[in-house]
């Protein structure tokens, strides 16, 4: 472990820097959410791919532990300690996300704000953009979406299946939090997912994607097909999973972690609305 880590600092390539400018994409898999890397097969000049590949593996995994140990950041914490990075012939490393793992990034998401980075640095022409969709019939369904979010949400506090923080007057058009149960109970045995219903882990990944396209692309990003993704995926899962009924009497948690997709649904729709300008309805 110790020559892996000279090894990579000789190569002056610092970990930070590795980390930013390393290429990723995410690969399909079942239970997991993967994503690859061609850094070392880029590397490889002289040496062997695969040991390159298995060296930066090393040393990532070890620097993740040692940058991680103490961290004010528990929830980015939890979510690195329950994943893995392995090696894959011919050179690739790829970053294994559990559904521990992506439990803990719904609830991140949930007990967080979502923003990006450079969302401060966005350019978009908002007035162009806005006078081309405001009237469109896409817009009205996109705003339905997010009233609709809003509407489940305020229902389900009513109903005490989960606590909203207090109603603010002045932020009444923003996504309120979840403040009970806390966290949410995404796992069950700490291990899986209670999301297995296959609409409920198809929002998941139109999440992870919509995400992954605001980091990669920023102000390039097709912001405007990213919401109507985001609201067309919402429906299919409102239309699959019930929240109230049966799920609510007899599985709780169920409908509990359900309501948080609904949370995570409107508080990317808001940030996706503010972008280009639109201003988001308490109700339609």
């Amino acid at each position: 472990m110790e020559h892996d880590i000279q090894w990579f600092e000789m190569q002056n390539i610092a970990l930070a820097d590795a980390l930013a400018e390393m290429p990723l994409h995410r690969v399909k898999a079942d239970t997991e959410i993967i994503y690859r890397s061609a850094i070392a097969l880029k590397l490889a000049r002289q040496e062997n791919a695969v040991n390159i590949a298995h060296k930066i593996a090393c040393c990532l995994s070890q620097k993740i532990e040692t940058n991680l140990d103490g961290t004010k950041f528990y929830l980015l914490d939890k979510i690195w300690r329950s994943s893995t990075i392995q090696t894959v012939s011919p050179g690739w490393i790829d970053f294994h996300f559990s559904q521990q793992s992506i439990g803990e990034w719904l609830q991140a998401l949930v007990s967080q704000p979502v923003c990006l980075n450079n969302s401060s640095q966005l350019t978009i022409d908002r007035t162009n953009v806005s006078a081309d969709i405001r009237n469109s019939a896409s817009t009205f369904h996109i705003l339905y979406t997010y009233a609709r979010c809003s509407t489940l949400l305020r229902s389900a506090d009513t109903d005490a299946i989960i606590r909203l923080a207090p109603f603010n007057l002045e932020l009444a058009a923003d996504p309120r939090m979840i403040i009970a149960p806390q966290p949410l109970p995404w796992l069950i045995d700490n291990d899986r997912l209670k999301c297995q219903h296959s609409a409920e882990q198809a929002l998941i990944v139109q999440i992870i994607d919509i995400l992954d396209e605001l980091f990669r692309l920023g102000d390039r990003a097709p912001i405007w097909k990213l919401a109507q993704a985001l609201s067309h995926k919402f429906h299919e899962f409102y239309a699959a999973c019930r929240i109230w009924g049966t799920v609510k009497s007899t599985d709780l948690q169920l409908a509990q972690v359900r309501l948080g997709l609904v949370l995570i649904t409107q508080k990317l729709l808001w940030l996706l609305l503010q972008w280009i300008g639109i201003s988001t309805p308490v109700e339609l």
